[in-house]
């Protein structure tokens, strides 16, 4: 079992882990395939695959027939399914990217932010390009939230922006109550930090 599969509470979570896993890896195309390198039970694939299908994470096509009855179905990872918004600090801009489960980038965008600018013109410049990202998801995308990752004073307990250099004029600015309404859930981090990981 991979090490991530130990954070799901629940048996079928892990399963559903799983599967995703082995399709997204290109090491499985069907439920067979499932079935022969995870061990479950059939009836545990079925559902299992269900459950993904059902929330768009694989699809699933007809396959071409060797024998009678009904053709094998490969599985397919969607990647689309899924889109996570992420909101970082270039120069005296903000930049942000919506990007899928794969990870590739689908739109960008830009807010430069003027240098004086209080809370107040940060906070709209923010809430502005978390609010864009969203609408530029493509149609039956859901939004798993917003990493945001800034530099200066955090703190990350509060998800509150204490200060930063490139904007003197900003205090202590919420982030939790300025992005939650358009971006939730938020996940705050320091450049830092995510620049070692």
């Amino acid at each position: 079992m991979a090490a991530e599969e130990t954070s799901f509470g629940t048996a079928p979570e892990r399963d559903r882990a799983r599967v995703y896993r082995l399709v997204v890896a290109g090491q499985a195309q069907s439920r067979l395939d499932i079935a022969r390198l995870t061990g479950l039970r059939s009836s545990t694939v079925s559902r299992a695959v269900g459950d993904l299908l059902a929330r768009r994470l694989l699809v699933e096509t007809v396959g071409a027939g060797k024998s009678r009855g009904r053709p094998a179905g490969v599985l397919i990872a969607n990647p689309r399914a899924i889109g996570c918004s992420v909101i970082h600090i270039v120069s005296q801009s903000l930049a942000g990217a919506l990007v899928d489960l794969n990870g590739d980038i689908i739109v960008r965008r830009t807010r430069p932010v003027a240098r004086d600018a209080g809370n107040a013109a940060l906070g709209a410049a923010m809430t502005e390009l978390a609010a864009a990202l969203r609408a530029e998801m493509p149609h039956g995308m859901a939004h798993a939230g917003t990493a945001v990752s800034l530099s200066g004073l955090i703190d990350l307990r509060q998800s509150r922006w204490l200060l930063a250099s490139r904007w003197p004029a900003m205090r202590d600015l919420a982030l939790d109550a300025l992005l939650g309404p358009v971006a939730a859930p938020l996940r705050i981090g320091r450049n830092l930090d995510a620049e070692l990981r």
